[in-house]
């Protein structure tokens, strides 16, 4: 009964011992997870920063852009109008 007793107790401590490694084990990965699901905060918080200076960027571009094309209309008129009022002058001397 006494090596009975001793493969009893054997068994017990295994897996005593196995249960505190569980524990243990799953108490890190509950720790490795918090610091995952962190770092995924912080990453979604940098990509929206990100998305934010994009948006920002491609509107100074698109106004930049808009600007170029006004002026180069703006000086096409006043050429074209300076073309006229030479050819005016050119016309009504003849």
């Amino acid at each position: 009964m006494k090596c009975e007793d001793s493969a009893a107790s054997a068994v017990d401590s295994t897996q005593t011992n196995g249960d505190v490694d569980v524990v243990a084990e799953a108490r890190l990965l509950r720790q490795h997870k918090g610091r995952l699901e962190a770092r995924m905060r912080v990453l979604e918080e940098h990509n929206e920063q990100l998305e934010s200076q994009l948006k920002r960027l491609r509107q100074l571009l698109h106004d930049s852009v808009q600007q170029v094309r006004h002026s180069v209309n703006h000086n096409h008129y006043h050429n074209k109008k300076s073309e006229l009022l030479l050819i005016r002058r050119a016309t009504a001397s003849v």
